[in-house]
């Protein structure tokens, strides 16, 4: 599987990279093939979004998320996957 984690004009620290690989892989259990994740996190005004796009078994699945920091966003943005894939 391919994880890639970016940052729009943002540096991503080690310890928010480690979180959202974290995260992605939890959700790995729902697919038979998961090829690739790419999160992407920017600034929106005074809100920290988190934007990802998921493909496995032949699917792709894109959601984003804001709140006051990139570990809310990136919790909200999750738990709204986890819903969707399933």
């Amino acid at each position: 599987m391919n994880i890639t984690i970016t940052g729009r004009h943002v540096n991503v620290s080690n310890n928010l990279k480690e979180y959202s690989e974290k995260k992605i892989k939890k959700l790995e259990t729902y697919f038979n093939q998961l090829l690739d994740a790419k999160l992407i996190m920017y600034l929106e005004k005074l809100d920290h979004a988190a934007e990802v796009v998921i493909n496995g078994d032949g699917v792709q699945f894109h959601g984003i998320e804001k709140a006051a920091d990139f570990y809310s966003a990136i919790d909200l943005l999750f738990e709204k996957m986890e819903k969707q894939i399933v």
